[in-house]
């Protein structure tokens, strides 16, 4: 049985994956995230972020 969508090295991954190919848009929609993970903090670059459908309904 899968574990729940808001795996902690799953949304590292998608982050990591990001990274490395340069993309400027980040997909973390429908992770069930209440916060971004700290391994966001020193992301630059993004122009697109996608987080519906998560708990998390703005950003401070």
């Amino acid at each position: 049985m899968a574990g729940p969508r808001n795996d902690q090295t799953d949304v590292r991954a998608r982050i990591d994956e990001c990274r490395r190919s340069g993309s400027t848009v980040l997909d973390l929609s429908g992770m069930d995230l209440e916060a971004l993970p700290e391994s966001f903090d020193d992301f630059t670059g993004l122009i697109r972020l996608d987080v519906t459908g998560n708990r998390r309904h703005r950003v401070e």
